[in-house]
């Protein structure tokens, strides 16, 4: 039974990582629909033999042997050759404005976190279990709050003309105010009351001395849109701001997961419950996107960089130049996966593997 459980868990794990793949590419696919350049190939993997494949239109789409990616293949890009793009120069990647090339190859990315609203609006919309309310659930005794006459079923809705929305307002409001007179006007039998409360201290941070009611929090389908949108933002600029620090410290490879680390890690996530499984999914869509941006071959970054050089300089450079870069820049990337997998294999003890 243990196995059976242990096998769905990573079956959800490879199809939240295939979902992420998959609106990735969608990304792409899309804008070059848009701009009218001909789609050649969807591909879910690393380019290599496929294991599944059709045609529908122009477009042969399939899975590839090397799961770890995907690719949308451009007719017309560097890879094609003169004759064929003077042939059907309309439908040539490499034939269209500056700018329907830049929305080509930004627009993986950008699905990528447009997914991950969706994916962070389906969580609240699923419901977060023992999310603080601002319903306060037990005063501790001797405290601020107890002192002050504050109950166990009040309400909080805002402190000193502040209005306090979430558990987290309460929180932040009162560390900042250690030691000051604060007036809290709570919801006590239906009726407005104000408390005035002398805030206390607690590792010298200002301490009231309540606990927060927990509740399944959910929201409707556009406050919750709302919201993934503005958790998108604020983990993005976490994200980033992340990966400066760690940069800079030379601690990025270390701290960095490949893609089994991912999918043992969507695995226990799938086992804490839905909402977290869908967090984790929207955490590493952005992580995904930003990734991308990377300016270096064969990321969407490095494909930015190649084309924003050639627009700068008025110069394009040569397919042998080209084709040089992309298999430096593969060969890397395949070294990178390499060993952020052999890192996975002995962090998690895979295989037998453990650190010593």
């Amino acid at each position: 039974m243990k196995g059976k459980v242990n096998a769905i868990t990573y079956l959800f794990a490879f199809l939240g990582l295939a979902l992420l793949i998959f609106f990735h590419e969608l990304g792409h696919f899309i804008a070059a629909k848009i701009s009218r350049v001909r789609v050649e190939e969807f591909m879910i993997g690393l380019p290599g033999p496929k294991i599944f494949k059709f045609k529908a239109g122009e477009t042969t789409y399939g899975i590839t042997v090397i799961p770890f990616g995907g690719y949308v293949k451009l007719f017309g890009d560097v890879d094609t050759s003169k004759e064929d793009i003077e042939k059907n120069p309309e439908g040539s990647f490499l034939m269209k404005p500056f700018r329907l090339q830049i929305l080509t190859i930004f627009s993986g990315p950008f699905f990528n976190l447009l997914l991950s609203v969706f994916l962070f609006a389906a969580m609240f919309i699923y419901g977060i279990p023992g999310y603080p309310s601002t319903t306060i659930e037990k005063v501790l005794k001797n405290s601020a709050a107890e002192k002050a006459g504050i109950k166990s079923g009040d309400r909080v809705v805002a402190i000193d003309n502040v209005n306090v929305k979430e558990w987290d307002d309460l929180v932040s409001y009162i560390q900042k105010n250690k030691g000051k007179k604060v007036k809290i006007k709570v919801i006590r039998n239906r009726k407005e009351k104000i408390i005035s409360a002398v805030v206390g201290e607690k590792e010298m941070k200002g301490f009231l001395g309540v606990q927060a009611k927990r509740m399944t929090y959910r929201l409707s389908f556009f406050p919750a849109l709302y919201r993934g949108l503005r958790h998108t933002y604020e983990m993005t600029y976490t994200f980033l701001k992340l990966l400066y620090t760690e940069t800079v410290k030379g601690r990025l490879l270390k701290e960095s997961a490949g893609p089994v680390g991912i999918v043992v890690e969507t695995s226990k996530a799938v086992k804490v419950g839905v909402d977290f499984y869908l967090y984790l999914l929207g955490l590493i869509s952005i992580n995904l996107a930003i990734v991308n941006l990377i300016p270096i071959p064969p990321l969407d970054g490095g494909r930015i960089a190649i084309l924003t050089y050639e627009k700068v300089t008025g110069q394009r450079l040569s397919r042998e130049m080209m084709a040089l870069i992309q298999l430096t820049g593969i060969i890397l990337f395949l070294f990178l996966m390499i060993y952020l997998i052999q890192a996975d294999i002995q962090r998690y003890h895979l295989l037998g593997a453990n650190n010593k």
